[in-house]
């Protein structure tokens, strides 16, 4: 028997009444199967065919996926929260004109797919149009059940992350135990569908010596999915076996000169997008601030290759374009030498920019290569040349972004334009020595004008985006201003973005770490062993068998927590980040 829910999140049908009211406030909608919508005549609605094609001997193509055909539970609660919210209009996809022609096993699995045509495809690519997310995946969902598993596994774990916010104060711990029960069924059924995907996955890779294509796409999912649970070490660690895949498999081995940053080796089994998207999240393993697991060295041995000089178009194309020769001109200036481990700094008796600059100096004289903390190896001339080559051909697209009539690609192109000046701060060499970043203020300055405009901005995603943004700009602000106020304004920055994930990148974690980099800076220095844990107001979830639905493990630095997506009533929070918390 089909589960049904009603708008308010209950797991009763919906009353006549709820249901006349919901249809009264909605468009009408052409509900004819395809078929006879386009020969423009009247549809007798019947399933899975319409006895209109079935008499007269034609094909019945099935019906679209309408938001009249969305159920209720998916459109959200319709109750009252109290909670300003703002509304993203999604645009449109290059979505299949029907998903009845998917082996969906059940309406439920239909519906969370439809969620992720709708949703989650527009969240995880950043509120704009991606072609890995909004064409590859989609497509691929149709051809291929464990990346069609995963991708309703992750639309579920959506949901109930969207569900954990839509509770009314109001409704007191009635309504807490009715939004917890609704995510808990998410959540379960996430869980579910996540180990379907998996066992069709080792089945393939079992049955298929050659298989790549899926594995990679599956690992994309799986790595977002892991990312939404807070389990960024985990997600890393699927990122890492994932290229080791790929570093061996024939199909990349077998090109050994050939620069994965640009494109495919062989883009006819393997897409572009799929393999650059992979090269730019081991980009982002290596240069972010920590690495509990040591996966940056093994990262970097993956991905090193002869990859020539960067040859930036004197005009680009689009965005797409853009970030992929951005990411070339990144890639150019990975280190040479193990990078500065920021724990140490967080307990070093000087802690400030300045006394760090002077520390690398005296590293520079061991290591004439070395030339930053993060990203060493630096050849500044060559770089420079580089960026400004690629700041030249990316100047049409911002200013037309930033024009009335380029307005819908404003947000995209601003985070491109941010991730541009933190990388172009790193490739100067700003943690070099103070008087170089002095140099740099007007930089700084401008990364914190366009950040808090774009995190301003409504349009502004603040879930768990795929690609990285604007997180590793503001830390390098955090890290390498000598201007205390920008550096501060970059942490509050990070606090409005969150709970904001750029790939590995948590603006919420960031702004701990940038925090405790200011405090330790007045107060001495910070004796923590946690200092990578995750916010106290984050909970992780391991799941131990994903086969099955069983419950999860939950790791938490606080265990009374009784769910890891639905936070405590919304009474119980404190003025600050985080929960007030019991005296015992």
């Amino acid at each position: 028997m089909a589960m049904s829910f009603s708008s308010d999140i209950t797991l009763a049908g919906p009353s006549p009444l709820s249901f006349r009211k919901t249809r009264a406030c909605r468009q009408k909608s052409k509900t004819g199967c395809t078929t006879c919508k386009l020969r423009r005549v009247k549809c007798d609605e019947a399933k899975p065919s319409c006895m209109r094609c079935i008499n007269f001997g034609r094909k019945c193509d099935g019906y679209e996926f309408s938001p009249k055909d969305k159920p209720a539970w998916l459109m959200g609660p319709t109750i009252s929260t109290g909670i300003s919210q703002e509304v993203v209009e999604s645009p449109p996809f290059s979505i299949p004109l029907s998903i009845s022609v998917l082996n969906f096993g059940n309406e439920q699995e239909a519906q969370y797919f439809d969620f992720f045509c709708k949703e989650t495809v527009f969240e995880l690519a950043g509120g704009f149009k991606k072609k890995l997310f909004n064409v590859i995946i989609l497509q691929s969902c149709h051809t291929d059940t464990s990346v069609r598993h995963a991708a309703t596994a992750i639309a579920a774990l959506s949901k109930a992350m969207k569900v954990s916010k839509c509770m009314d104060p109001k409704e007191g711990e009635s309504g807490f135990k009715r939004i917890s029960d609704q995510v808990e069924m998410h959540r379960r059924y996430a869980l579910k569908q996540y180990g379907r995907s998996i066992r069709y996955l080792r089945n393939l890779i079992r049955t298929s010596q050659n298989s790549l294509r899926v594995p990679l796409l599956v690992s994309i999912i799986i790595f977002c999915f892991e990312n939404f649970h807070g389990n960024t070490q985990l997600a890393d660690k699927h990122i890492y076996s994932a290229l080791k895949m790929m570093h061996h498999h024939e199909l990349i081995s077998s090109h050994p000169h050939h620069n994965p940053l640009l494109s495919s080796p062989a883009p006819d089994l393997v897409e572009n997008e799929i393999v650059t998207a992979y090269l730019h999240l081991a980009l982002a393993i290596v240069t972010r601030p920590d690495d509990p697991d040591s996966l940056s060295d093994k990262v970097l041995d993956l991905i090193s290759t002869d990859v020539p000089k960067p040859d930036i178009p004197r005009q680009l194309d689009n965005l797409a374009e853009a970030e992929v020769h951005l990411e070339h001109v990144l890639y150019h200036s990975l280190p040479k030498i193990p990078r500065a481990d920021l724990q140490r700094r967080l307990a070093s008796p000087d802690l400030s920019p300045q006394s760090l600059a002077i520390s690398f100096s005296r590293v520079q004289k061991l290591h004439p290569e070395a030339s930053s903390p993060i990203l060493t190896g630096f050849e500044f001339p060559k770089f420079s040349s580089s960026f400004q080559d690629w700041q030249r051909a990316f100047q049409p697209i911002i200013s037309y972004a930033q024009s009335p009539s380029g307005n819908a690609d404003y947000i995209a192109a601003t985070t491109l334009q941010i991730k541009a000046l933190g990388i172009e701060l790193m490739g100067q060499g700003v943690f070099l020595d103070y008087r170089i970043s002095d140099h740099f203020l007007p930089i700084f300055r401008q990364i914190i004008s366009l950040s808090q405009k774009l995190v301003s901005d409504p349009r502004f995603l603040k879930t768990f985006v795929f690609d990285a943004g604007i997180i590793p700009s503001l830390f390098v602000v955090i890290y390498a201003c000598p201007d205390q106020k920008i550096r501060r304004d970059a942490v509050t920055i990070l606090r409005e973005a969150g709970p904001r994930r750029e790939g590995t990148w948590d603006a919420l974690k960031i702004a701990s770490i940038g925090q405790m980099l200011l405090d330790s800076e007045e107060i001495g220095p910070i004796k923590t062993k946690s200092t990578f844990l995750p916010l106290n107001d984050i909970n992780l979830m391991s799941p131990t068998v994903y086969e099955e639905i069983q419950t999860p493990i939950l790791q938490s630095p606080r265990p009374r927590r009784r769910s890891l997506l639905v936070s405590p009533p919304l009474w119980e929070r404190g003025s600050e980040r985080g929960f007030v918390m019991n005296s015992s």
